[in-house]
């Protein structure tokens, strides 16, 4: 383990002492927007009192500190206090309905095309710790393990390891009858479509080649096979199989 002597001690101490420092950068706009410009007259029961933007900053400050609904409230109605801003503060009654009908827009980072999409799936338990190593190692009696797991098939951008599609189904569903959806969900064009051997299917092909963009499939099957039962048709697959065969690393 290596070990490393602090010198710049009076750098260090700072940035422990900026560590339980708070600032708070509460700009005008949203002091002006704190309020509900415009209550709904079709909603029943009393109208709203605060706005989006208020619950959403409640709610940020909560995540940041780590601190509980009334505790936030507490927060800020100190801050205001401090500040003499005379606003009303919600409490956690109003926090945490509003919360769980809050739309929070995610920033998404638009792809590079073409994109480069890697698929696959695994299983996910929802009860019953253990069943699918007993039921692979076959222990005891037979397992119902399939009522207990879900497949969660992904496709994932291969440069970056962004999530691009992504599809839920239950265990009698294949990798291959899911990939369709999976190419579906991707708006933006592909230049290869990557997958291990449970994708080495006709249907996986056919649904590759039916995008616009033609991109390539890559599915390697589960054993090398020469591919001399498909040299006659000019498939992808063909040329893959041919090009594994003729791999310096297929005889390792």
């Amino acid at each position: 383990m290596s070990s490393y002597r602090l010198r710049n001690w009076s750098e260090y101490e700072r940035a422990l002492e900026a560590r339980g420092s708070i600032w708070l950068w509460l700009p005008r706009e949203m002091l002006a927007q704190w309020r509900a410009q415009c209550p709904s007259l079709a909603r029943r029961g009393q109208p709203r009192v605060y706005s989006k933007e208020a619950i959403t900053a409640l709610l940020m400050l909560s995540a940041l500190y780590r601190l509980g609904l009334r505790e936030t409230a507490g927060l800020v109605r100190s801050v205001f206090v401090a500040l003499g801003v005379e606003l009303p503060v919600p409490d956690h009654t109003t926090l945490s309905p509003r919360r769980a009908r809050l739309a929070v827009p995610l920033p998404v980072t638009p792809p590079r095309a073409p994109l480069h999409l890697v698929v696959d799936s695994t299983g996910l338990a929802l009860r019953g710790e253990g069943s699918w190593q007993q039921h692979r190692w076959r222990r005891g009696v037979r397992l119902t393990w399939k009522r207990h797991y879900v497949r969660v098939h992904l496709g994932v951008d291969e440069a970056t390891g962004e999530l691009c599609a992504l599809g839920v189904s239950s265990m009698s569903v294949t990798d291959g009858e899911m990939l369709p959806d999976l190419l579906a969900a991707v708006a933006v064009s592909l230049c290869q479509v990557t997958g291990d051997g449970s994708y080495d299917q006709w249907r996986c092909y056919a649904a590759v080649a039916a995008r616009p963009d033609h991109p390539r499939a890559v599915f390697p099957p589960p054993r090398p096979r020469t591919g001399r039962a498909f040299s006659s048709r000019a498939t992808q697959r063909a040329r893959l199989l041919d090009d594994i065969s003729n791999s310096p690393l297929s005889n390792i």
